[in-house]
């Protein structure tokens, strides 16, 4: 099982796989490969039959980012619609060991 998603961002709607999440928590990882003009965002899900919901938690530029804290879930970084404007960026998403 892999221990991280990643997911080059050209455009809005587009997002990494999600990812099993325990106890453990997570890295998300935003990186600016081309002038980003771009808001990413973390979305959870209980199961795979559950809808995203938006924790909150966005970024518009690179960096690595702690999510600590959290049960067992699913998680996805990435842009939604409206969230677009222009560039490139690689997203990823690490499981916490």
């Amino acid at each position: 099982m892999s221990t991280y998603k990643s997911k080059k961002i050209t455009a809005a709607d587009q997002f990494t796989d999600y990812i099993s999440i325990a106890r453990g928590g997570a890295v998300v990882v935003v990186e600016d490969t081309s002038s980003m003009s771009m808001t990413v965002v973390l979305q959870i899900r209980q199961d795979s039959d559950s809808d995203p919901i938006d924790t909150g938690d966005t970024w518009t530029t690179e960096g690595a980012h702690v999510i600590e804290g959290v049960p067992d879930i699913e998680m996805r970084v990435g842009v939604k619609t409206g969230g677009y404007a222009s560039g490139t960026a690689n997203v990823r998403i690490y499981r916490k060991q």
